[in-house]
């Protein structure tokens, strides 16, 4: 299949991203599965690790991955994605997003092209998927390794902690400044305060800190205040709201959840109250775990319902080896409360998530600013630099 008008790689990605399958577009214009490149790529870098992919290369009737020829291989792989694509036109056909079309080379239907995922969320009607296209491609090499949920505390965690609290005394990271608990009007009733922080929290999912804080500002600044009545009423058009969220990510998407909490909020069983536990705060749209974790700390102070585990906690269990490399969010979260005292959940999560953003940097970590250290595995660790500017000629 290929793009005959305004090949854009995006445009793959986020159709990709819609239909449940990693899409990328090659230079020529054909769309294949990405993970058919890295098949391609493993197999060429390390034909022993061809083992792991018989299984994927002999249902398609080729023979072992380190018997195949190279012709063999590259079939294989154009079956597989042939299949994908199969899946893709047949999924497709429910798009219609009013933008330039793009058809391919073979069959007579024609398909809209998206140009970004926002506008697949607003204009694509509701797609009902198999499981098959739910599910990406996936070889057994490169199966996530079960996070193994031990009770056993790494040792010198204590230790750590009490580090980090020092380092962290002066709490003036970006989530102790623009946190979800510092957006909120204290001068407005208890339950406005709430539905502040249950605002802040939902928008701050994809966005820097700083953005969700300049947000906040500007919803406060609506006439008669940010209230659940207020957002609810029909003279704030969707088409205001996503204006004064504008530019924090998936704005046109939270303006819709924003909307649509508000509305349900103002009405039984909740009459204007945020709700208080994590179950009933998931029934609203756009509320998952994590923005209902942080609900329910920065509201409720309540912090014994689960830990709330970012990128930067993640990525601080990572490098001090409490939990596998690789592990997500939701993993390090749950082997996290194996073994930490219900205490320490609200307190750690904080801790951490400053730690993150201050010493424990994405890129280069200012290791020889950091207490622990010496009891850090990943400590000093080369990272991943930057690709440096081009000098500007003189």
């Amino acid at each position: 299949m290929y793009l005959t008008k305004g090949k854009k790689a995006r445009s793959a990605g986020a159709l990709g991203l819609i239909l449940g399958c990693e899409l990328f577009l090659l230079k020529n214009g054909k769309i294949i599965p990405l993970e058919v490149c890295r098949i391609r790529r493993r197999l060429i870098e390390d034909p022993e690790e061809g083992s792991s992919l018989n299984a994927l290369l002999k249902a398609k009737g080729c023979a072992s991955a380190v018997e195949s020829s190279a012709e063999k291989v590259q079939e294989c792989a154009d079956l597989v994605a042939e299949d994908c694509l199969r899946r893709f036109m047949s999924s497709a056909r429910d798009f219609s997003s009013g933008k330039r079309k793009m058809s391919p080379e073979f069959g007579e239907e024609d398909f809209q092209e998206i140009e970004d995922i926002e506008d697949c969320v607003r204009g694509s009607k509701k797609l009902t998927l198999t499981p098959t296209e739910k599910e990406r491609l996936k070889t057994p090499s490169c199966r996530k390794k079960e996070i193994s949920l031990s009770k056993v505390p790494p040792s010198d965690w204590e230790r750590i902690v009490d580090e980090v609290r020092i380092m962290r005394e002066n709490r003036d990271a970006p989530v102790d400044l623009f946190g979800s608990g510092q957006l909120v009007d204290r001068s407005k009733s208890a339950e406005v305060q709430k539905f502040h922080a249950l605002v802040a929290a939902m928008l701050s999912t994809q966005t820097r800190d700083a953005i969700t804080a300049a947000a906040m500002k500007r919803l406060h600044s609506i006439p008669g205040g940010l209230t659940p009545q207020r957002v609810a009423n029909d003279n704030l058009t969707l088409e205001t709201l996503e204006e004064l969220l504008k530019p924090v990510g998936f704005y046109r998407q939270k303006a819709k959840y924003l909307k649509a909490i508000a509305t349900m909020l103002i009405k039984p069983p909740y009459h204007g109250a945020v709700p208080g536990t994590l179950s009933e705060l998931m029934k609203l749209p756009g509320v998952g775990q994590k923005v209902g974790l942080v609900v329910l700390f920065a509201a409720f102070g309540k912090s014994d319902e689960g830990i709330i585990c970012d990128s930067n906690v993640r990525r601080v269990c990572c490098r001090l080896g409490w939990v596998p490399e690789g592990s997500t969010p939701d993993e390090t979260r749950q082997a996290l409360e194996k073994w930490l005292p219900r205490d320490l959940w609200g307190e750690l999560s904080y801790l951490f998530v400053g730690f993150g953003q201050q010493i424990c940097k994405p890129m280069r970590p200012m290791c020889q600013l950091c207490r622990v250290n010496s009891l850090c595995p990943s400590a000093f660790v080369s990272q991943a630099k930057k690709p440096k500017s081009k000098e500007k000629r003189s």
